[in-house]
């Protein structure tokens, strides 16, 4: 009974070591029927509310980091590729505008796109050219 007990004992630590140890950082990859479907029809404007909505949850506080997360809800679609950051306020409007790079998959091809971030006090989408 006691050898049952520590080994019982020894799967909850174990189980609880997992738990404790996942990112709990991770975005959530909300959305993903709906902003894949958009892009394979090619109506990639049609995802601007969908991240519009993501970028409204985050924490206006800091922005590089808001980028990094939209990166990151964004590679884990379906339908993207790659994401990678292109530059931050780096275009000279004003608001000023980050670019990402984004490689989705439309109908068996990688299309390659930039995804304009509008820098403003809660980030919103600026287009895909």
């Amino acid at each position: 009974m006691k050898r049952y007990l520590t080994f019982s004992a020894g799967i909850l630590l174990l189980i609880s070591f997992v738990l404790i140890s996942c990112k709990q950082d991770t975005p959530l990859c909300s959305d993903d029927e709906a902003f894949c479907s958009f892009i394979a029809n090619q109506d990639y404007d049609a995802t601007g509310p969908l991240i519009d909505a993501f970028l409204a949850d985050l924490s206006p506080d800091n922005p590089s980091d808001n980028l990094d997360q939209l990166a990151d809800w964004l590679a884990c679609k379906s339908c993207v590729e790659n994401v990678s950051l292109i530059c931050n306020s780096c275009i000279q409007t004003l608001p000023a505008q980050s670019e990402l790079s984004v490689d989705y998959m439309v109908n068996g091809q990688t299309t390659s796109m930039v995804l304009d971030i509008i820098m403003d006090d809660t980030l919103r989408y600026g287009g895909h050219h």
